[in-house]
């Protein structure tokens, strides 16, 4: 006589197969949901899918922990297609090593990020790496700096370089702490440990920081504990999105792996 085991739910099981739920302008959807769409709509944007791959976590990371990714996401469909020429880079000689990007027309944090900080990371010595394209160092650029952290065994930091007034600056521990704020330019002369950037406008991210006391109570912290206990509250409860934002995900991911006319 056969029988049948009932096995129990797990949590990956919930965070899988949260049911999306309408909760007035917002609607509940599962972990997921977010991951799978946001990837579905940047391969249909042009992304590669290890560029699509990149860009979900990305998205996911930066939904979960404060609330913005679906709308960067959004931002970044608003661009058009994704470009496919290559960046380059070329290598100034120095003290300390930096890099400069030209981004062959590419902007945002999740066209542009994961490369500069991967180029950072990849370096045996600390490094700068910098670039003229348009990048917002905000939440979307915290999951590949997270990665970068753990991967090199140091800190990972970008700045949103302003000349001549105070710099966002967001930076990444080997432990998983997260920081974020605001540091005056004698400060972020401090931090990369070379001059040779003041006056400049653009995006940097540079590994094996200086940091200071001082420096380091200018940002707010978020630890990995913090980050854990709201990835659990979203996989037993789901995500609460706006429901207008979530709409145009939707319908770019609907065009993915749609078969041509003629076939």
């Amino acid at each position: 006589m056969n029988t049948c085991t009932t096995l129990d739910a797990s949590a990956f099981d919930s965070e899988e197969d949260t049911v999306p739920q309408l909760t007035g302008a917002n609607i509940r959807v599962a972990i997921r949901e977010i991951r799978e769409y946001s990837y579905r709509a940047l391969v249909a944007a042009g992304a590669s899918p290890g560029e699509a791959a990149t860009g979900a976590s990305q998205v996911l990371h930066a939904e979960l922990h404060a609330g913005v990714g679906l709308t960067g996401l959004v931002a970044d469909l608003a661009r058009g297609a994704w470009p496919r020429e290559g960046l380059s880079c070329a290598r100034r000689a120095g003290a300390r090593t930096i890099l400069q990007v030209d981004c062959a027309g590419r902007s945002g944090g999740l066209r542009v990020g994961p490369y500069v900080i991967d180029l950072a990371a990849g370096e045996t010595e600390p490094a700068v790496v910098t670039t003229s394209a348009e990048v917002a160092v905000d939440s979307m650029l915290n999951d590949p700096l997270l990665a970068a952290a753990r991967m090199t065994g140091t800190s990972v930091t970008a700045i949103q370089l302003l000349p001549h007034e105070p710099s966002l600056v967001t930076m990444a521990t080997p432990e998983g702490n997260l920081a974020h704020g605001e540091l005056d330019p004698a400060a972020i002369v401090s931090l990369l440990d070379t001059d040779d950037l003041v006056g400049l406008e653009g995006f940097v991210v540079a590994t094996g920081v200086r940091t200071t006391e001082t420096s380091l109570a200018r940002l707010t912290w978020d630890t990995p504990g913090q980050r854990a206990e709201r990835r659990l509250a979203a996989a037993r409860h789901g995500v609460d999105v706006d429901r207008a934002t979530w709409r145009v995900v939707a319908s770019h991911a609907q065009h993915f792996l749609v078969p041509e006319a003629d076939s």
